[in-house]
């Protein structure tokens, strides 16, 4: 008996040796399937986020194009912009048309233009040799100018010049004036600084 004892006792260990061989390789396929899995399902999520990209991330066309215009124009070179500088006509004093002078209106009146360029002063006008000295443009005309506002003002009735839309109009003649007497200087706008109609 001894030596069939001995006999199954092998049998039995192949056995336990098999279904450990059996375990382990359900083991390993299961380890497989989960990675399969794992790569399939990384696929999934790739294809997924490239979509989301693409349909709804994705910069649109017309963005691309403000951009390549802001490139452009960034690469021009810039036009040096002049500065503007208000200068005053004051104390212009006028009777309004048909008030046989009863009434008058007294206005000063500024005028935006382009700032000079400095210029070179000439000896002997109190300023040191050298010295850049700003040269108002009405300086040289500013009779005409005086003459054209007082012309311009006192031909208007006291409704026209007490209406805002008429005060607008009444702008817009004193600077189509001045931009004609001012020639080629450029005349940006006109201001009422004062306006005393009594």
């Amino acid at each position: 008996m001894p030596e069939v004892e001995q006999a199954k006792a092998p049998a039995e260990t192949i056995e336990v040796e098999g279904d450990t061989q059996k375990t382990s390789t359900q083991k390993g396929g299961g380890l497989k399937t989960y990675f399969i899995i794992m790569m399939a399902l990384q696929v999934v999520l790739a294809a997924g986020g490239y979509f989301i990209v693409i349909k709804y991330l994705k910069p649109d066309p017309a963005f691309h194009q403000i951009i390549a215009e802001e490139k452009k124009a960034e690469e021009k070179p810039k036009v040096e912009e002049i500065p503007h500088q208000i200068y005053n006509i004051e104390d212009i004093v006028v009777n309004p048309a048909g008030t046989g002078g009863s009434r008058y209106l007294s206005v000063s009146i500024g005028v935006e233009m382009d700032a000079p360029k400095a210029t070179e002063s000439e000896g002997g006008h109190g300023h040191g040799e050298g010295e850049a000295r700003l040269k108002s443009p009405l300086d040289e005309k500013k009779p005409q100018l005086r003459d054209a506002l007082i012309s311009l003002l006192s031909a208007k009735t006291i409704d026209q010049l007490t209406s805002v839309e008429q005060k607008d109009h009444i702008r817009a003649e004193i600077m189509d004036t001045f931009s004609k007497i001012l020639a080629p200087a450029k005349v940006h706008n006109i201001f009422f600084i004062d306006y005393v109609l009594q």
